[in-house]
């Protein structure tokens, strides 16, 4: 035979392997372990509601996290596309300035010729003058 014991519980002996109750416990005994057992249930209920608040509560507040970082995100996603569209512009503006530059390229490298043709036309000239094919 077994005996229980512990957590303030009475010393009382489990059923015998043929299923009958030991000789020490009464009917009296096996009452007033049901209801310390009713009461130790009891208690773990009341534990098991503690503890389904809290998960509640935390569920509640992984949600309230979850929400916060959603609209954090968002508003990062915004200000990326905030930024795109002001690089985008500046794009534009570069490639304007480019092709503005090409052209004042272009035109400086014009004046550059004819500034050349015209020294050659002065050198021609007195070239031609000295030689005396002036007339």
């Amino acid at each position: 035979m077994e005996r229980l014991s512990g957590n303030g519980l009475d010393q009382v002996e489990r059923f015998t392997d043929n299923g009958h109750m030991g000789d020490s416990a009464t009917k009296q005994d096996i009452e007033q372990l049901g209801q310390r057992i009713e009461r130790k249930i009891d208690a773990i209920d009341e534990k098991v509601d503690v503890l389904d608040k809290m998960v509640g509560t935390i569920d509640e507040k992984i949600d309230a996290l979850a929400g916060s970082v959603q609209r954090e995100f968002l508003r990062i996603d915004e200000r990326f596309q905030k930024i795109e569209e002001r690089l985008a512009e500046h794009n534009r503006n570069f490639q304007s300035i480019a092709t503005i530059l090409e052209r004042i390229e272009l035109r400086l490298s014009q004046m550059a010729y004819d500034i050349d043709i015209k020294e050659l036309q002065k050198r021609v000239a007195r070239l031609e003058e000295r030689a005396g094919l002036n007339q």
